[in-house]
C-alpha cells in the first residue's frame, strides 16, 4: 500500500485526542514519532515521482490542446481556399484529438489531486511531529529527578482527580481523597448500596464530565445480555468541504438520490444505551462535524439516471 492510500488516515489523525486517552503518553509519543517520521520520509521519497507525473500529464494536455488549435486553423484556411476535402480531413483529425483529450484531462486531474494530497500530508506530518515534540518536552519538564511523572496521565486524572493514589502493601488501590473525582463518587455510591438516587447521578456527572463513558449491561432478544453500544451517522448529501460549518443541504436524505454507505473503519467503542452515561451525547437536531470520530464511512451519492428516448411514428 502506497503513501497515497493512507491519505485520509494521516490527514484526519488527531494527535492530542489520541494522547489524552493514552495510559502512558510518553511511550505513545515515542511510538507516534517513529511512525510519523517514517511516513514523512516516505512522502518525501514519493513526492518527486508524483510531481513529475503531474507535470507530464499537464504537458500532454497542453500539447493536445495546441494540436487541436492547429487543425482548427488549418480547417479554417482550407475552407477559405475552397478546399472542402482537406477541411473535412482537418476537422476529423481535430475531433479525434478531442476524444483522446478527454482521457488526458482525466489523467491530469488525478495526477494534480495526488500532488495536492502529497503537499497536505507533508504539512500535516510536519505539524504533528512538531506537536509531539512539544508534548514530549512538556512531559520531560513535569518529571522529577527520580523519574516519577507528576501529572501527565490524563486517564489517571480523569478517574482519581488531583489526589495522589498509590498501591498499599497488598497491592490494593485506595479510594481517591479528591471529593470531586469519579472514583470518590463511585465509592460513596457503592458504600450506600448502589441506590438509584442522587449519589448515582453525582457519580455519572463526575464521570461523564471527565470524558468517561459508562456502559450499562442490557438484554437483546437475539444475542442475550451484553454491553451494547451504538453508532450514529449523519447522512452527508452535499459536502461543503468545510468541517464545523453547516452548508446548505449538506446533511439530509434527498428524494431521487441513492446513497451507498460502507463502513470503512471503527475508531472506538460507540455511544452507550443511556444518553446520561455519555460524555459526548448526540443531538438529533444538530449534526456534529467537529466532535470525536467513532466510525468512518464512505458515501457515494448516486442521482437517478434520466433516460431519453426519441420516438417516431
Amino acid at each position: 500500500m502506497g503513501i497515497l492510500d493512507r491519505f485520509s488516515t494521516i490527514v484526519k489523525a488527531n494527535i492530542n485526542a489520541l494522547l489524552d486517552k493514552a495510559e502512558d503518553p510518553a511511550k505513545m509519543i515515542d511510538q507516534y514519532l517513529a511512525e510519523m517520521r517514517e511516513s514523512l520520509a516516505e512522502v518525501k521519497r514519493e513526492t518527486a515521482g508524483v510531481m513529475a507525473e503531474e507535470s507530464r500529464t499537464r504537458a500532454k494536455v497542453e500539447a493536445n490542446q495546441a494540436e487541436m488549435e492547429k487543425y482548427a486553423g488549418l480547417a479554417k484556411k482550407a475552407l477559405q481556399a475552397g478546399n472542402e476535402g482537406d477541411a473535412k480531413v482537418f476537422i476529423a483529425k481535430k475531433q479525434q484529438l478531442e476524444l483522446s483529450g478527454q482521457g488526458l484531462v482525466e489523467a491530469y486531474e488525478v495526477a494534480r489531486s495526488n500532488a495536492q494530497k502529497m503537499r497536505q500530508m507533508h504539512d500535516k506530518l510536519v505539524a504533528d511531529i512538531e506537536e509531539l515534540n512539544a508534548r514530549k518536552a512538556a512531559i520531560k519538564a513535569a518529571t522529577t529527578t527520580e523519574g516519577t511523572v507528576i501529572t501527565t496521565n490524563a486517564f489517571y486524572t480523569a478517574v482519581f482527580g488531583t489526589a495522589t493514589v498509590e498501591k498499599d502493601a497488598d497491592g490494593n488501590i485506595p479510594t481517591s481523597t479528591d471529593t470531586n473525582s469519579p472514583d470518590y463518587k463511585w465509592a460513596q455510591w457503592n458504600k450506600a448500596g448502589k441506590p438509584s438516587d442522587h449519589l448515582l447521578q453525582e457519580f455519572k456527572k463526575a464521570a461523564t464530565t471527565n470524558g468517561i463513558t459508562l456502559y450499562q449491561s442490557s438484554e437483546d432478544e437475539k444475542d442475550g445480555w451484553g454491553y451494547y453500544c451504538y453508532y450514529f451517522y449523519w447522512n452527508r448529501h452535499n459536502d461543503n468541504g468545510n468541517n464545523g460549518v453547516m452548508g446548505d443541504m449538506e446533511f439530509g436524505v434527498v428524494r431521487n438520490n441513492v446513497y451507498k454507505l460502507a463502513v470503512t473503519n471503527i475508531n472506538r467503542l460507540g455511544h452507550p444505551r443511556l444518553s446520561d452515561n455519555d460524555p459526548d451525547p448526540e443531538n438529533p437536531d444538530n449534526p456534529d462535524e467537529s466532535g470525536d470520530v467513532y466510525i468512518s464511512l464512505s458515501v457515494e451519492v448516486m442521482p437517478w439516471t434520466v433516460r431519453e428516448n426519441n420516438i417516431e411514428f
